[in-house]
């Protein structure tokens, strides 16, 4: 059983992550992301977010609209530019401790006995409209997509693999997006990219630590695009 305890502490680190990467950037708020406790299918959940969209925002912050204002009158930006959009739904749990059809597991805070795994409901960490970098990214896209469970590959030949693998290698539920074409193609409105591109890669993973994720993120970010001048 989850107590308050466990669903505070495993906030502040990932507010802490956000904070001390110093790359994101939310205009007159005192924490980076907002955070609420949601119950769905008799379990509940800490979610924390900020950049996402009115649906997203609704869904989850539904008993919150302070929160769904925040969320729509303060995007989430990047130091020297760029946009970020970020879900987090998770609980924590067990190593071995049984999981929702929909979830899945990764580790945390390993040395937190309490902590040390959580059970990823729905999440995403995408960053877009990246500044001027040497790879010549537009987006970075961390997707855990668990709706499109099952849903098989146009191509004919992957459709065995598929089977096999119980995802779909073009397009899996778990996914890196890798996106560095031109921005008129991948741009389909002022704030943020299209996620159907054949030509893009997306690279199928397991989840990684949610903490891990944000700051080796980060760590490119800095050394890439801040401590080389080319964002300012």
């Amino acid at each position: 059983m989850t107590n308050n305890y466990e669903f505070a502490r495993a906030a502040r680190l990932v507010q802490d992550a956000f904070r001390d990467s110093g790359v994101f950037v939310r205009a007159d708020r005192g924490a980076i992301l907002e955070q609420e406790e949601v119950r769905t299918n008799g379990q509940k959940y800490l979610v924390l977010a900020a950049g996402i969209g009115r649906q997203d925002s609704e869904f989850y912050f539904r008993h919150a609209r302070n929160r769904q204002d925040a969320l729509r009158d303060y995007p989430l930006r990047l130091r020297g530019g760029g946009l970020a959009d970020i879900l987090l739904c998770m609980r924590p749990v067990g190593s071995d401790e049984p999981l929702g059809a929909t979830e899945t597991r990764t580790s945390f805070s390993p040395q937190e006995t309490r902590l040390s795994h959580v059970a990823i409901k729905a999440a995403h960490l995408r960053v877009y409209r990246l500044p001027e970098n040497p790879l010549h990214l537009q987006s970075l896209r961390l997707e855990y997509d668990p709706q499109r469970m099952g849903t098989p590959p146009t191509e004919a030949w992957l459709r065995v693999w598929a089977e096999i693998a119980q995802d779909n290698p073009a397009h899996a539920v778990i996914h890196l997006h890798v996106n560095s074409g031109e921005e008129a193609s991948w741009a389909t409105t002022p704030r943020r990219p299209a996620h159907q591109r054949d030509e893009d890669l997306r690279l199928g993973i397991g989840f990684p630590n949610p903490l891990i994720a944000v700051l080796s993120l980060a760590c490119w970010y800095r050394r890439t695009c801040l401590l080389r001048g080319v964002a300012t």
